[in-house]
């Protein structure tokens, strides 16, 4: 159980740190519009889920 919730947490900071990254990149990046779109809904797919095992934890 407890490396299931390690691995959770691993994931949920590794999640931000993408986050993160992705903003940084995207200002400076000349990328079409169509990509810009697709790495901001990875992200925002990253983000969800980690909302969704930060909420199931909280029961244990």
């Amino acid at each position: 159980m407890y490396v299931h919730f390690a691995l959770n947490i691993v994931y949920v900071l590794l999640a931000a740190g993408y986050i993160v990254l992705l903003l940084l990149k995207l200002r400076h990046s000349n990328s079409r519009r169509m990509r810009k779109v697709l790495y901001v809904l990875s992200g925002l797919s990253a983000v969800l889920f980690s909302a969704l095992i930060i909420g199931w934890d909280l029961y244990f």
